[in-house]
């Protein structure tokens, strides 16, 4: 979303999620930590969305893979993500018990 503003149509590259995991040893690392770290950064995505006029929201960049993304639609997008990994957490842990 930064770089949108900042640049408009600046292209987003894809990337592989699983390789970001491994490379990164998420596994690894920290849970309250990672948690604490996420909880964070929504809250400065969340001021910058809610500061932004609806001009701002239409700016656009380019994604690798799906074309043109406004912010708009990138909020949208990870409106839900958190849930979503929320409720993989959850299936986790109730396997292990």
């Amino acid at each position: 979303m930064r770089s949108i503003l900042g640049a408009p149509g600046t292209p987003i590259q894809a990337y592989d999620q699983d390789a970001w995991a491994k490379e990164g040893n998420y596994g690894k690392r920290d849970a309250r930590k990672s948690l604490e770290q996420f909880r964070v950064l929504r809250e400065m995505n969340l001021a910058l969305v809610k500061s932004l006029t609806p001009e701002q929201k239409k700016r656009f960049g380019m994604h690798a893979e799906r074309g043109e993304e406004s912010i708009d639609r990138l909020v949208l997008m990870m409106a839900g993500h958190d849930i979503n990994h929320t409720e993989q957490v959850e299936q986790i842990l109730k396997r292990k018990k």
